[in-house]
């Protein structure tokens, strides 16, 4: 089930006390200008995965894929990359 963006930490179908359960290295990644998603949720989802890395672009906003491409492509490959 999908979650509604801005509801994924509260309401009768949030996400974030299953957090804890993934058990999967997680990526967290996110621009700092975003506003359809904060930042700050990102770092809050950091927090509360059991082995999450979070990677923030100053430089970026909502298009942190593209917007570094380069940079986040090697930052994707580094993470997969790691030995768990």
């Amino acid at each position: 089930m999908a979650i509604p963006l801005g509801r994924w930490r509260s309401g009768e179908n949030s996400a974030f006390p299953r957090l804890a359960t993934v058990t999967q290295p997680t990526l967290v990644a996110n621009g700092v200008h975003d506003v359809m998603v904060p930042a700050h949720d990102s770092f809050v989802m950091s927090q509360h995965l059991p082995d999450a890395e979070l990677v923030l672009y100053s430089d970026a906003a909502h298009g942190f894929l593209f917007q570094p491409a380069e940079r986040f492509a090697e930052r994707v490959n580094r993470f997969l990359a790691s030995p768990r």
